[in-house]
């Protein structure tokens, strides 16, 4: 069988503003005919931003094992597009895969073409603000040139891009029973804080349904996020994060990402999150038109 080039794939719920972002982005990679959303509910909202995509609707049930069921269903959803397709992005919808530099060529061509590897991860980055109170984003204007500063994350450098079947951690962060690889050409952005008009009111929303699960496990895998205080302490880590004074930042992040050890948590193997070699920085120049 001839397998087409490149697809990606993301499961949400009534991020709206997210959604259309990823389209936009990779769609003008990979064109639309190759994207897949997952509707976790109805949602004829989310069905009319994704028209000209591939979607799939599946009940709205959210309990403790949500973050479990929803990374193992993703797992076989990627096992099976990569019977049609030669790589698979997946991940969640705040989260863009992006050139740390002029590539020569296209995203498709350089995933397919210059990644050896059956997995890899981009450097993961968050994007936020150092204020509490930033200015309002324009959602259609390029968004590093708004929100300009990056905060490096071994969690966030997600072995996101597949070019062979394999189960994914919770929250995508690792995979069972491997390694992968780490690009320095490619980056993952993970915009949640960049505007607080879009993920608080969103978060607010999951901490009150988390409130009526029925189980007697204090902490379930990957729910610890869906608190509003864990989320305003690690914009703060983020915030006093050490700022790197590397001439090349990007460069420096890799080899500081390379030189982490792996490590196994509950069965999932990911990159060992050292204290003290969090970095953040502006963003670069060259990548203000990047996203």
């Amino acid at each position: 069988m001839q397998a087409h080039l490149c697809a990606a794939a993301t499961m949400v719920w009534q991020d709206y503003t997210f959604l259309e972002k990823w389209i936009d982005h990779y769609g003008a990679a990979f064109s639309k005919t190759n994207l897949y959303v997952i509707l976790h509910g109805l949602d004829e909202h989310a069905k009319d931003i994704a028209t000209g995509c591939n979607v799939i609707e599946v009940p709205r049930y959210f309990d403790a094992n949500f973050e479990k069921n929803r990374w193992r269903a993703l797992s076989g959803y990627g096992t099976f597009l990569l019977q049609f397709y030669k790589a698979v992005i997946i991940g969640d919808c705040d989260e863009y895969v992006v050139p740390t530099q002029d590539l020569g060529k296209d995203l498709q061509s350089y995933i397919l073409n210059d990644l050896p590897g059956p997995y890899t991860a981009p450097m993961g980055f968050n994007v936020f603000h150092d204020t509490d109170a930033p200015a309002p984003i324009d959602w259609h204007r390029p968004i590093l040139q708004q929100a300009e500063n990056l905060c490096s994350s071994a969690s966030f450098t997600k072995p996101c891009i597949l070019k062979r079947p394999v189960q994914l951690g919770y929250g995508g962060h690792g995979l069972i029973d491997t390694t992968f690889d780490i690009s320095s050409k490619l980056m993952l952005l993970h915009l949640k804080y960049v505007d607080p008009a879009v993920w608080q009111p969103k978060m607010r929303k999951l901490v009150h349904q988390t409130k009526s699960f029925d189980t007697d496990d204090k902490n379930p895998v990957g729910i610890h996020w869906m608190k509003m205080g864990a989320n305003y302490a690690f914009l703060e880590r983020m915030r006093t994060a050490k700022v790197t004074q590397a001439a090349d930042p990007l460069r420096q992040t890799h080899r500081i990402l390379e030189s982490m050890d792996f490590i196994v948590e509950d069965g999932v193997t990911k990159l060992r999150q050292l204290k003290g070699l969090t970095r953040r920085f502006r963003v670069p120049d060259h990548l203000k038109h990047a996203l």
